[in-house]
């Protein structure tokens, strides 16, 4: 059953690589975690991470007083979120990988980015590295991915890892997201 499934009731997984970075909320079936979640259990190649027992009050409970992650009519989405899908290559998709969480993730962080998930995806024709975003404004968005586009580190380092192992990154697919007023609450902030 995949992470957040419908018979998901234990702590969520976080690579390890990913722990640097933070976590600000973790959507759970009982809820949105507004603090930094305690790390609960650590292995080799996974940490679990364990949730704090308070939810927001934006959570609205079932008949048998569970929290159901929909919002009141009156509530309003307060962030947009942009979905981007790398093609990216199995000859070399490990360099590709390494540039990112090493470098183009503490760059993107410098200019405001907050990075909500990434995972690679594979389909019939291709292999995908997606990231999802969050952005408090489209105003936001768009300054942010213009300094990071122009800071001459990420521009160098795009040029020495497309030298040594070739190109990284072929088509790029970007999407703004517009949740569903019926949406959970995950990307819901108070």
């Amino acid at each position: 059953m995949p992470l957040g499934g419908a018979q998901n009731h234990g702590p969520f997984l976080l690579e390890p690589w990913l722990a640097p970075y933070g976590v600000e909320m973790v959507r759970h079936q009982a809820g949105l975690v507004k603090q930094k979640p305690q790390v609960v259990q650590q292995h080799p190649h996974i940490l679990t991470v364990g949730e704090h027992a308070e939810l927001p009050p934006d959570q609205h409970p079932d008949e048998h007083g569970r929290p159901t992650g929909r919002l009141a009519a009156h509530d309003e989405w307060t962030c947009i979120n942009q979905l981007r899908i790398y093609e990216i290559f199995e000859y070399n998709k490990l360099a590709f990988h390494e540039r990112f969480r090493d470098h183009a993730a503490q760059i993107m962080r410098k200019y405001g980015f907050n990075i909500v998930a990434m995972w690679e995806a594979k389909t019939d024709r291709r292999t995908e590295f997606v990231s999802l975003l969050a952005w408090p404004d489209e105003t936001a968005k768009s300054a942010a991915w213009a300094e990071f586009m122009a800071d001459e580190e990420w521009n160098e380092m795009k040029q020495m890892t497309s030298a040594e192992h070739g190109k990284l990154v072929g088509t790029i697919e970007d999407r703004i997201l517009v949740p569903t007023r019926y949406s959970p609450s995950m990307f819901h902030s108070s």
